[in-house]
């Protein structure tokens, strides 16, 4: 659902409304007319997405609550000695037996949690931006997320929600070499297609 043209209130379904907030930010919202209910709320700072988002559009049956209230660090150093997750990560777990990969709670594996949590931006679709971010960060021992840096930026919306979806992520159990737990440095794409 995009708001195409303008209409008069009678004939409208939806209302869009833009405030200018006093910390140089501005809003956008979209409500049902007849309900009330809000669908989207964005807001930007520099151009950039800030603050507590909603959005309900881009998942109609949850009412996702996204916080964009982080900076986000952009550098070409990637960690040294990462191991990139992609579809063969299983393969390389199952010939190395002493190690074992991070467990996500709540999910199978990685790409279901990203089928699940992440969100496309409603303005990166509406004027067709896609392509692949690459991130790296550190899973701590401790199962803790840190050090997350965007490698390779596509758009600073884009950027902002893959990294939001990956300060997010829960970790059950860290990674393990030879029965302790580690700290690992990943490397991950992540990819925004459209169509």
């Amino acid at each position: 659902m995009y708001l195409t043209k303008e209409v008069s209130e009678k004939k409208g379904k939806y209302i869009l409304t833009t405030t200018e907030n006093k910390d140089g930010s501005t809003t956008k919202e979209i409500k049902e007319i007849k309900s009330g209910i809000l669908l989207l709320s964005e807001t930007l700072k520099d151009g950039k997405p800030h603050g507590t988002w909603i959005d309900k559009i881009s998942r109609p049956s949850d009412y996702n609550k996204l916080n964009y209230g982080f900076n986000v660090t952009y550098s070409k150093e990637k960690c040294t000695n990462s191991m990139p997750i992609n579809s063969n990560t299983a393969l390389m777990f199952s010939i190395d037996s002493t190690y074992q990969p991070p467990v996500l709670a709540g999910y199978s594996d990685f790409n279901q949690y990203l089928a699940y949590n992440l969100v496309y931006p409603a303005n990166a679709r509406g004027n067709a931006i896609q392509g692949e971010i690459l991130l790296s960060y550190t899973i701590t021992e401790k199962g803790e997320i840190t050090n997350i840096v965007v490698n390779q930026s596509v758009h600073k919306h884009l950027d902002k929600e893959a990294v939001r979806v990956i300060r997010e992520m829960k970790i059950k159990e860290p990674a393990k070499f030879e029965g302790k737990d580690v700290s690992i440095c990943v490397s991950l794409p992540i990819n925004f297609t459209l169509g």
